[in-house]
């Protein structure tokens, strides 16, 4: 099972390079170089690579968005559907993609407005009916698994919301910090993106550009996240990845530019020599990004970390659940594997699915490791009766037992 997760994972993370080479060609026809760029800043991303081998959500919630843009500028007389579709299973995929799916619809909407003011009545009312049948399947359908959801446990939001946002919070420091780390692990190559704002006239990349500044303000509000390689933002990667693409076409155009080219050629400078000089400057950027990725990124923070740990700890779960003891326990914050291999009951200690820690206030919220300030105390785990418990060290020494 988990061979076939990770294979499926392998499988989204090739899609997703697929889906950005289309999408580059489709905005950059006319610079081939950019296009590769685009793949390649994806390509050499240690967080890109490594997070489709962990088996997490972030490559299917990408592959999604980029099927959703894709989507929406095809000409396929399904594209209303497959867009309503990739919206919902983004949103589907994590509750925070429901930003993605409003800015992405708002845009449509935007679009139709202007062709309408424009007295372009025909391609309005198209774009009003492609925006409103891909409106309801995903209202419709997310409608739907809420309402059951709810039916089922109880409560608005998923239980990892009141853990990691429930209560007064201040976590603008440590997201500030979260953001700047991504970017400094690729040597600020994303900022690039900023620079497609020269070509807001394409609608996509104005939806792209808007949906990645609110995004990004998301990000550090919450804190980010305590996954190494910036998990939270993997899922953007690919789009930023197309941004910088666009913004470094936009800075070519403008440097081909008559007024441009003239004052160039005074200095002796020809469009061969420009395209040269970019074509090493995007192997160098490439090259930093990957050689950074690999010192900084997930392979190091987490795979050589704590790879033999986890090994070891899966040997161990085996174990216990090749004893088969009846109406085991296992205390712990580890939950996910600890269950899988183990087969016994879990009580987790970290409120991941405990409502009543995820529920409690702590002080200084928001300063903490992202994730792990709601914990259950020694007295309330032992309460529990737990057959075994997993010894659970807190940096700061916070609590500690086993």
């Amino acid at each position: 099972f988990r061979s076939a997760v990770t294979l499926c994972n392998i499988a989204l993370a090739a899609g997703n390079l697929l889906l950005v080479y289309l999408l580059a060609r489709r905005w950059l026809s006319d610079a081939p170089l950019a296009v590769w760029l685009a793949v390649g800043l994806c390509v050499v991303d240690n967080s890109f690579a490594v997070w489709a081998v962990l088996g997490l959500e972030v490559h299917l919630l990408a592959f999604f968005m980029l099927l959703a843009l894709w989507a929406s500028g095809s000409t396929l007389p399904q594209r209303r559907w497959i867009l309503g579709a990739a919206l919902l299973g983004a949103h589907l995929t994590r509750p925070d993609a429901g930003l993605f799916c409003a800015v992405l619809l708002a845009n449509h909407a935007l679009d139709a407005w202007l062709e309408w003011r424009r007295g372009l009545r025909a391609e309005a009312t198209a774009r009003v009916a492609q925006t409103l049948t891909a409106a309801g399947v995903w209202v419709v359908g997310y409608g739907a698994y809420f309402y059951l959801r709810y039916r089922y446990y109880g409560q608005l939001l998923p239980n990892t919301y009141y853990l990691k946002l429930g209560g007064p919070m201040d976590a603008w420091a440590r997201g500030i910090a979260y953001l700047h780390g991504f970017l400094n692990e690729r040597a600020f190559a994303p900022v690039l993106a900023l620079c497609a704002g020269l070509a807001l006239r394409v609608p996509a990349i104005r939806a792209l550009l808007v949906y990645n500044v609110l995004h990004a303000a998301y990000v550090v509000y919450v804190g980010g996240d305590f996954f190494a390689g910036h998990r939270f933002f993997v899922p953007e990667i690919p789009q930023l990845a197309l941004l910088s693409a666009v913004g470094a076409a936009e800075l070519a155009r403008h440097a081909n530019s008559a007024r441009s080219a003239e004052l160039l050629a005074r200095a002796g400078i020809s469009s061969q020599h420009l395209v040269g000089a970019a074509a090493m400057a995007s192997a160098c950027l490439l090259g930093v990004v990957f050689q950074r990725g690999v010192v900084r990124g997930p392979l190091q923070g987490e795979v050589l970390t704590w790879g033999r740990d986890l090994t070891r700890q899966t040997r161990l779960f085996r174990w216990l659940g090749e004893q088969r003891l009846a109406e085991a326990s296992i205390a712990t914050c580890l939950i996910g594997h600890t269950g899988f291999y183990s087969s016994a009951r879990v009580i987790d200690m970290c409120g991941v699915i405990d409502p009543e820690v995820a529920r409690r206030h702590v002080p200084n919220f928001g300063k903490g490791k992202a994730g792990h300030e709601k914990l259950a105390s020694a007295a309330e785990t032992l309460a529990k009766h737990p057959t075994f418990i997993v010894q659970y060290i807190i940096p700061g020494d916070l609590w500690r037992y086993g």
